[in-house]
């Protein structure tokens, strides 16, 4: 099961957030700040959905610690500003949405960005008649 750390402040959306994701077959936990994010950092996290703007530290110290830990991070904000936009991109997020969203659209989203994690059994990539052994690379 694929684990989801949503860090929002509003408890309201990050309820909901949750029980959609739990329904949708997610290990979810929340943090509504930047330190309770670092607390909660320590459990094995796939995915985190970081609403910027958070109470205690600004959130773009926050996408730097996951990518550390190769935790995935969509950011969820209000802001629908283009430099906004590409500053997060640019800090490492790797996908970005604006509040509203559709839950739906959330979820394929997760979804794309879990696609991109490579899965330590899979230690082969295959393309037609050509096999690379990701072991003896390094």
């Amino acid at each position: 099961m694929k684990s989801i750390l949503i860090i929002e402040d509003n408890r309201e959306i990050a309820l909901e957030m949750k029980k959609y994701l739990m329904n949708n077959g997610y290990d979810v936990n929340i943090a509504s700040s930047y330190y309770e994010a670092i607390y909660k950092m320590n459990v094995d996290i796939d995915v985190a959905l970081l609403d910027i703007n958070l109470p205690d530290k600004d959130g773009y110290k926050l996408i730097e610690k996951l990518k550390k830990k190769d935790i995935r991070v969509i950011v969820t904000t209000v802001k629908n500003d283009e430099d906004f936009i590409i500053h997060s991109l640019d800090q490492g997020a790797d996908d970005y949405l604006v509040k509203p969203f559709s839950l739906a659209i959330l979820r394929a989203r997760i979804d794309a960005v879990l696609r991109t994690i490579v899965l330590a059994e899979d230690k082969t990539i295959t393309y037609k008649d050509i096999k690379i052994d990701l072991i003896r690379i390094i």
